[in-house]
């Protein structure tokens, strides 16, 4: 079964469940995969180049790399042309946040441990938090800083005004 529901994150998504009044066990045993995406521009390969970071650039991608030395990787930007109506985007590209949900995820679940549960959601071998692969396609030239510190700005908003986006759910009937 697919499902739909709004969370932040695929982490969110099971907690977000079982607030709902689920009970833990039933959500432990049904959830197979979580999906959290977001939409960003992609930059425009016609009119890229790399540019000179401004400081509130240079001082996210210092925090999300956890670098203190200084040495950041070169981005890109679009200048604009005709081909993407001189806005320096053209298309996009999804951002997945994927999480499959076993081993120490259900039985956290199972124990209704939310934060045993965040823990080994960050531990999990191939979870990439969905900023962190906003900053990956922004480090392969895909996308830009400016979508990156959108979508992580977008997370602390709804952090703080607890606004919900999009996160797909895959579960297996009981």
């Amino acid at each position: 079964v697919l499902s739909t529901l709004h969370t932040n994150d695929a982490v969110s998504t099971a907690i977000r469940l079982v607030d709902m009044g689920v009970e833990s066990f039933a959500v432990a045993s049904a959830l197979r995969c979580i999906l959290a995406q977001r939409l960003v521009r992609r930059v425009c390969k016609d009119c890229a180049h790399p540019y000179e970071l401004e400081e509130h650039e240079r001082v996210l991608l210092q925090g999300l790399l956890q670098t203190q030395d200084g040495h950041l990787p070169p981005l890109v930007k679009g200048q604009g042309c005709t081909q993407c109506n001189n806005s320096g985007y053209r298309g996009r590209i999804a951002i997945i946040e994927m999480l499959e949900v076993k081993g120490a995820l259900v039985s956290a679940l199972s124990r209704d441990d939310t934060a045993g549960f965040i823990e080994a959601a960050k531990k999990q071998k191939g979870y990439v938090p969905l900023h962190m692969a906003a900053l990956n396609y922004a480090i392969k030239g895909v996308t830009t800083m400016e979508e990156v510190m959108r979508l992580t700005t977008e997370f602390s908003s709804e952090d703080d005004e607890d606004k919900d986006e999009k996160a797909e759910v895959a579960t297996e009937s009981a």
